[in-house]
């Protein structure tokens, strides 16, 4: 039992770091001090995303994928990245560029799979397997994070700004106002 189960966590590591983020990301939010806002809470979640769904995931990726030197390297330079890039100081765009060059990857494997079931019949293990759903599944809600972030960000700005009277200031010297979208 104990075999198998290691067996199944060393083939599906990627979809347990993410799940690890999801974890240390809930367990962030419950220490939070009220009140919080959906700002606080988006970016806690991506901020987790992108340090084990991402980060963690792809170093992990790297390992995994040692028999193919391209796609080993390319996880590694995109797990480096979002470790980097995960954090309160760390900008949105560039937190947005990682998620989107992490999903194109995600995106692209799953469907090369595909492409083996349709075009040679190729239903082994290997080719439909729970990592193939989690890389999609992942991606998408790697999308949808950041999506999530940078919508809460202008609206809890807007917030901020009536409770005080006065827009919140931005670091360029503007002011945030309804539909913008603040990154940085």
């Amino acid at each position: 039992m104990t075999a198998h189960i290691i067996a199944v966590a060393k083939d599906n590591l990627i979809t347990l770091a993410f799940i690890v983020g999801l974890i240390v990301a809930v367990a962030q939010i419950g220490r939070l001090r009220r009140p919080f806002t959906t700002a606080d809470v988006s970016g806690i979640v991506l901020d987790n995303y992108l340090l084990y769904g991402v980060g963690i995931g792809q170093v992990l990726a790297f390992a995994l994928h040692s028999f193919q030197p391209g796609l080993a390297l390319g996880s590694l330079a995109i797990g480096v990245a979002a470790i980097i890039a995960h954090g309160k100081r760390a900008d949105l765009a560039g937190k947005l560029a990682i998620v989107l060059a992490a999903s194109i990857i995600g995106y692209a494997a799953p469907a090369e799979h595909i492409y083996q079931m349709l075009a040679r019949h190729d239903f082994s293990a290997s080719t439909v397997s729970l990592p193939l759903i989690m890389a999609i599944v992942t991606s998408t809600l790697g999308i949808e994070f950041v999506i999530a972030h940078a919508l809460a960000r202008p609206a809890c700005a807007r917030r901020r700004g009536a409770e005080s009277g006065l827009p919140e200031q931005l670091p360029d010297g503007g002011r945030a106002g309804y539909g913008q979208v603040v990154v940085g």
